[in-house]
């Protein structure tokens, strides 16, 4: 290796052997395994030095954490009941950046970081806005809860800019694409029994992969579905629909409706990537994924003239306002189409008619009458 990388260190062993290991602060020693000056070398080391920035290799903490410094109020959250209670895909998100953040502002006591340090970890995000207004919320619930524990008087966090994101959220799904989808599968088909779990059940992607007969029970002589939320933790029921047993045929005894390759059911994560890839695969374009077919429910419902409270308990939305987004969005198109009907009308009348022209009028291009210069 003629460039020193950072980070990277050499030794010989008392055999002559050269060796190479990444050791980034903080972390654990790797020793590299491909052969020193090959491509496979040149690649694990990009490959090292990029999971290091991303913060995905295993830390080497020190067994004393300086009291009432960052990390330790950090890790005091982290073994929160606060913290605990949150989704487990949230959890992560935060350990993540919990432990980058550490690696810098660790050691420092947290009475004195200042909120210029966070707005400086914010603005190093760039164009990545969601992924900074993410940090800043996981670092918000933090002192939050360090705040109503009595071990700060001063949330910093509040004083940090929360960045804006622009984006339209998912892709709702039209009918067109929905059938189109269908009619790719065949009946009975893992990607045609996951468009129906979602389609007919409304249900978020971290629970239709775990959905099956065991969720089923009568009530008031009808075929039900219970779940208990995974995000909000509050239980859900639908009715089981003609539509979804018909779709599931056979597999409606089944535990667990919708299992991978191995028999096994998908995590949260992998069943919404096969899911988007699927609907790729059905020739749809890119950007249509499993929560946008959830939100098309919404869109339906809203369409139907169905309330806010009606939306909301099919959705299993927490309050009145997620739904009202949907009766907005439809209340909104409606407007617009009365507004532009009677618009039309009202320029028709006039439209097909010449307007008169101020040569027509003979306010402009009469001639002066008087003297000839002749």
């Amino acid at each position: 290796m003629k460039k020193r990388l950072k980070y990277f260190y050499r030794d010989v062993d008392r055999n002559g052997n050269v060796r190479w290991y990444f050791k980034p602060p903080g972390s654990k020693k790797i020793r590299l395994k491909a052969a020193e000056g090959t491509r496979e070398f040149r690649a694990e080391c990009s490959l090292l030095l990029k999971r290091w920035e991303n913060g995905m290799l295993a830390l080497q903490r020190s067994t004393t954490i300086p009291v009432h410094s960052v990390e330790w109020l950090l890790r005091a959250y982290q073994n929160s009941q606060d913290f605990h209670s949150a989704a487990d895909a949230t959890q992560r998100q935060r350990r993540n950046f919990y432990e980058r953040f550490c690696r810098v502002h660790g050691p420092v006591p947290f009475a004195e970081l200042s909120a210029k340090n966070v707005e400086a970890v914010v603005s190093a995000f760039g164009q990545h806005r969601s992924a900074a207004r993410n940090f800043l919320k996981s670092m918000r619930a933090a002192w939050k809860w360090a705040t109503e524990q009595g071990l700060i008087t001063e949330n910093i966090m509040a004083e940090v800019r929360l960045p804006t994101v622009k984006t339209t959220g998912f892709k709702r799904w039209p009918i067109e694409y929905v059938l189109k989808f269908r009619d790719f599968y065949p009946k009975h088909s893992t990607p045609r029994k996951a468009l129906a779990c979602i389609l007919f059940t409304a249900y978020r992607v971290s629970d239709v992969r775990l959905l099956g007969r065991r969720h089923v029970r009568e009530d008031r002589g009808r075929h039900v579905l219970t779940v208990t939320q995974t995000k909000t933790g509050q239980p859900v029921t639908v009715p089981v629909l003609d539509l979804l047993r018909d779709e599931l045929g056979p597999d409606y005894n089944q535990i667990i409706w919708i299992l991978n390759a191995h028999g096994a059911p998908y995590s949260a994560k992998s069943f919404s990537q096969r899911f988007s890839k699927w609907a790729r695969d059905a020739g749809l374009p890119p950007g249509y994924s499993a929560h946008g077919l959830r939100k098309s429910v919404g869109s339906i419902l809203a369409e139907l003239g169905m309330s806010e409270d009606v939306i909301m308990s099919a959705l299993g939305h927490s309050s009145p306002a997620e739904a009202r987004t949907y009766i907005v969005d439809v209340n909104r198109s409606k407007l617009a189409a009365q507004g532009m009907d009677k618009f039309e009308a009202e320029i028709s009348r006039f439209w097909s008619k010449k307007f008169p022209t101020f040569e027509a009028s003979g306010k402009v291009g009469r001639k002066k009458e008087g003297k000839s210069n002749a």
